[in-house]
């Protein structure tokens, strides 16, 4: 799959990944998630069945009420994996689409990603830390894709 900025190739991270074809700047909006928009209900009952035997999805929350699958209808966007040092991050417009853009210059050829930090309820077991455990390599890697405010 291609795209005029991006192109999906085997990661290092992780299975796919999308890498840039050409340079992208700093805060420059290089693709956009698409998927189909469904509730939060539909989405849970979607992923019901999937959940119990794997954590992976293409699910990206809007808001309260509305998640984007990027397994149905989706574009390469859904294959950006996670870093703790990621390189772009998603912004929500005023329509609710989401973009992905650059956090810092970015180089032909490097891989797109973004800290996924995922949000757990606090009554979901600690092992949820382990069951979405980080291969990103990163130097400050968190050994998890699960969000937990930093305490100071």
């Amino acid at each position: 799959m291609r795209h005029r900025l991006c192109e999906l190739k085997k990661s290092a991270i992780h299975g796919s990944g999308v890498f840039a074809r050409k340079p992208l700047s700093e805060a420059e909006r290089v693709i956009e998630y698409k998927g189909e928009r469904v509730s939060r209900d539909v989405a849970d009952r979607r992923y019901e069945r999937k959940l119990r035997h794997s954590t992976h999805t293409f699910l990206f929350t809007v808001d309260e009420d509305t998640v984007i699958d990027g397994g149905k209808f989706g574009n390469i966007a859904r294959y950006i994996n996670h870093s703790c040092e990621a390189n772009c991050e998603s912004v929500i417009d005023e329509d609710g689409r989401v973009f992905i853009e650059a956090l810092r210059d970015i180089a032909p050829g490097e891989e797109l990603t973004m800290d996924y930090r995922l949000q757990v309820d606090s009554d979901d077991p600690a092992a949820w830390r382990e069951l979405y455990g980080c291969r990103c390599g990163a130097a400050k890697c968190r050994q998890t894709m699960v969000w937990f405010e930093p305490v100071e």
